[in-house]
């Protein structure tokens, strides 16, 4: 007895599309494409004109001219259009500007608010060190900054000079002395200049110590010393390992081998 024998057949699993091609993500992409397409056609809206220019922060050499002149390019491009970083960039270039904000004030004006550089010191004869260390040069000056002290150094060093005679200051503070100049030479070696008149040396090594010295002994020592003057002296130098000698202008040097 035979017996059909019955194919097995097998129905293939539909293959299922990518999801992006599903009919409604096939529409969202459409869209998309020709949303972009014409946003690119658009012609740029630019809003209505910029007509108030406000500037705020305490200015002591910046100018209003100088700042409208580096923004009225900008302001060409209206409310919308102006790329308000790239004026940013635009204003910080300016050496007197530290750092600036600019935002837009419904419907027509353009805030800034300008922080200005504050000088700490003259740096090399060639411009300022601002209160960071932080060197520029202005291309001019509306307000004499009143005194600062003349530092000098290498390049790359002006924040450790700057932050130095800071340090130094404070201390001689409390002896009624000050320095007016500090100069690092490309050796390495520091020499102070004080407003009493002597300059003092410090030499290379153990710079903080030697002037921890002068401050706490030496320039007692010579205040007690009737007889010496800070005025007369020409220089004093703590390059010792325990005292200090001076030179009076045009005179010999003489030494103090006390401990200290």
């Amino acid at each position: 007895m035979s017996q059909a024998r019955r194919r097995k057949t097998t129905q293939a699993p539909a293959r299922e599309l990518p999801s992006w091609l599903l009919p409604g993500s096939v529409v969202a992409l459409m869209a998309g494409v020709l949303i972009a397409a014409g946003w690119h056609w658009l012609p740029r809206v630019e809003g209505p004109a910029f007509e108030t220019l406000v500037i705020k922060g305490e200015r002591h050499q910046l100018s209003a001219e100088v700042l409208r002149d580096r923004v009225r390019p900008i302001l060409d491009d209206g409310y919308f259009g102006a790329d308000l970083a790239e004026l940013r960039r635009e204003l910080e270039a300016e050496p007197w500007v530290a750092a600036v904000s600019v935002r837009r004030q419904w419907p027509s004006t353009l805030a800034l608010t300008v922080h200005e550089q504050v000088p700490a010191a003259v740096w090399n004869r060639e411009g300022f060190l601002n209160e960071d260390g932080e060197f520029f040069v202005p291309r001019e000056i509306h307000q004499e900054p009143g005194f600062l002290p003349e530092l000098s150094g290498p390049e790359g060093s002006e924040a450790e000079v700057l932050e130095a005679w800071q340090a130094m200051q404070a201390e001689l503070a409390p002896h009624g002395e000050s320095a007016v100049a500090l100069r690092l030479s490309e050796r390495r070696a520091w020499t102070l200049e004080l407003a009493s008149g002597p300059e003092l040396r410090l030499g290379r090594a153990d710079r903080e110590r030697r002037f921890e010295r002068f401050a706490q002994v030496a320039l007692p020592a010579l205040a007690r010393t009737e007889r010496v003057a800070m005025a007369s002296l020409d220089y004093i130098d703590m390059r010792y390992t325990n005292g200090f000698s001076v030179a009076p202008s045009g005179g010999d040097t003489t030494e103090d081998q006390g401990n200290g």
